[in-house]
This record gives C-alpha cells, structure tokens and sequence, in this order.
C-alpha cells in the first residue's frame, strides 16, 4: 500500500507541483484529510501502476522496442560505446578497485584451485595447446637457436678444459724430464 501511495502521491505531485505533506498528515486538524487524500492517492497509483503494467506487457511496446533496436540508434550508440573506449574505461575502473594481490592470494590458498588446475593441465585440450605451441615456428627457431648456441659454448668449454688438462700434463712430464718449456714463436 506505501508503494501505491508514493505512486500516487509522485504523479499528483507531478501534476500540480506541490510539496510534501509528510508533516501536514501529522497535524491533529488536517491529518485525517491528509490520510484520506493518501488512501485516494493508492487508488489512483494502484490504478496507474496496472496500467503501466499492462501497457509495459503489451505487443505494441515489444514491436516499438524492435524497431527502436533495428533502427540506426543502436548503431549509433555502439559506435559511441567504442569511440569513446567506454568498455576499457569501465574495466579500468573496475580492475583499479580490485585487490588483486589478495584475490589470488585467496584463490592459492583455496585447495578448490589446486584440483582445478591438475584437471586443466590434465586436460586433453591442455595437451592440444601444449602441442600447438611446442610446434608453431617461432618456439622451434628459439629452440634451434638456443641449442646451437648451448652446444657451441659446451664445445668451447670442453676445448678449453681439455687444453688446461693438456699444459698440465705437458709441465708435469717436462718437470720429470728437466726440459724446459719451449717458448711461443
């Protein structure tokens, strides 16, 4: 009955543009007028509030509304939405209220999150995108590149350690020999 009242009351105001009378129901000589100007004012929103309903339910309002949407407004308004970069705004306001630190703080330490991810990586299309990514050109270069150059400084360390060995089995024999060591020409 408030909700009717207040309908009531909202659209009378509407009309005539008076102001509350919260506190004139309240005076012991115009309070019971006020009340009864209140329960009219229910009849009135609870008729209104039906009608509204009523027109809201119909057919017409749904064929409008497709037209409206049909129409170039919505085009219009998407091409807004997008030049005005709305989506991202919003997401930037929503990400810089988050705490992300504590979210995914919560989200390790809830075991939920540890069985999710053994089912992800044991997944098949996990494997199927592990496969993917293992094959595209761009890891086999990396790997390529990064094998050669492994296996060039391997080489280059083997070589080195291996004429380390060597001096020092050349110095040794020479020390029992007495032979001195032959100078770089």
């Amino acid at each position: 009955m408030i909700a009717d009242v207040a309908f009531g009351l909202t659209v009378r105001v509407g009309r005539a543009g008076l102001a509350p009378v919260r506190f004139a129901a309240r005076a012991p000589l115009i309070g019971p007028v006020v009340r009864w100007i209140g329960d009219d004012l229910a009849v009135d929103g609870r008729a209104l509030r039906a009608q509204a309903v009523a027109l809201l339910e119909s057919p017409d309002v749904e064929r409008v509304l497709d037209e409206i949407l049909a129409g170039p407004l919505t085009d219009a308004i998407a091409r807004s939405l997008a030049v005005n970069r709305v989506a991202e705004r919003v997401a930037a306001q929503v990400l810089a209220g988050l705490d992300v630190d504590r979210i995914v703080t919560a989200m390790l330490a809830d075991p939920r999150t540890e069985v999710a991810v053994e089912r992800v990586m044991a997944s098949r299309e996990m494997r199927l995108i592990i496969g993917h990514v293992a094959s595209s050109p761009e890891i086999l270069e990396a790997l390529t590149y990064h094998t050669e150059t492994l296996a060039e400084e391997m080489v280059t360390d083997v070589r080195t350690r291996a004429q380390r060995v060597d001096d020092v089995a050349e110095r040794t024999v020479r020390s029992w020999l007495h032979r001195p060591r032959p100078r770089p020409t």
